[in-house]
């Protein structure tokens, strides 16, 4: 079988989606892996993008949470390489995925000078999406105060908070009711929660503010709303970027522009992803194929040069 098996591998990493058809019916297992990196056919597609190959071994039933050498599933080595569409197929297949994996993946992606900003974005936006918020500590009024910011239950939030909830509650997750709503859209519970003393500059265990998460999501209202209330435009994570940044590589251009308007620095850089000048929300929007944003990025750039 030793054969078959090597036939489905060099398919997979070839694209040859008729040589892959062709070696499981000769009877390869579909979950065979190489002597080198214990690397398997999914592995090896997802890695290449070859995007057709990919739907066919998870359709015929190959594992996406098999390990290779280094404990890497396939998702892994497609956000490590820059295979957009297969991490957003991926994502897409598979509601749920363990958030220790989606952590790992999302590091993974950071740090590889070949991950793209949009992958990392992609895979921020699905772990916080498939999160339910959990409060440290278990009293009720807390809890039940990050759940109604996050589904946008106001009358709830409202009494969660007139029974003594703490405002600035961190769930099991380091985010705080003013991160799930900013992230949620939810503009009426962001400006509750901010006259009941939020922090708008506030950081979760990744160091998002609540203006990132709203730019992400392209909430222009909030945004506006953040910026009234005194958040800091040109806040950034270690590793991930600024609001204008995740605007950018998002495509919300109303967000861009608010942004722009009010002070954002298009010039600031970040590290991890880019191994030649820096990541810049220039670089963001071109590698999503925002043109109309990178234009006027340039613009902006230009005079602040």
């Amino acid at each position: 079988m030793t054969g078959v098996n090597n036939n489905l591998l060099s398919a997979a990493e070839a694209g040859d989606i008729e040589a892959v058809k062709k070696a499981l019916d000769a009877g390869a297992d579909i979950n065979t892996q190489d002597n080198f990196l214990k690397e398997s056919a999914l592995h090896l597609a997802a890695s290449k993008g070859h995007i057709g190959v990919v739907e066919y071994l998870i359709d015929n039933g190959a594992d996406f949470f098999l390990n290779n050498g280094t404990d890497m599933i396939p998702l892994h080595l497609a956000a490590r390489d820059g295979q957009v569409h297969v991490v957003k197929y991926l994502l897409e297949k598979f509601e749920t995925i363990p958030e220790r994996i989606l952590n790992d993946v999302i590091h993974v992606a950071q740090m590889s000078v070949y991950g793209r900003p949009e992958t990392v974005l992609m895979l921020e936006d699905f772990r916080l999406d498939q999160a339910r918020p959990i409060a440290q500590g278990g009293e009720k009024a807390d809890s039940t105060l990050l759940e109604a910011s996050e589904n946008g239950n106001i009358k709830a939030a409202e009494q969660a908070l007139e029974e003594g909830a703490n405002v600035e509650v961190v769930d099991d997750r380091g985010m705080k009711p003013i991160h799930w709503a900013s992230f949620r859209g939810h503009c009426d519970i962001v400006r509750i929660l901010i006259d009941k003393g939020a922090n708008v500059n506030g950081t979760n265990s990744a160091l998002w503010t609540p203006i990132m998460h709203a730019s992400l999501e392209g909430h222009e209202e909030i945004v506006k709303l953040l910026l009234e209330k005194g958040a800091d435009i040109n806040s950034k994570t270690s590793v991930s970027g600024t609001a204008l940044m995740f605007a950018s590589g998002k495509g919300h251009l109303e967000v861009v522009k608010i942004l722009l308007d009010s002070g954002a620095d298009p010039t600031i850089e970040i590290d991890g992803t880019d191994s030649e000048d820096g990541m810049t929300a220039e670089v963001y929007a071109r590698r999503g194929g925002y043109r109309e944003i990178v234009e006027l990025l340039n613009q902006v750039t230009n005079k602040f040069g």
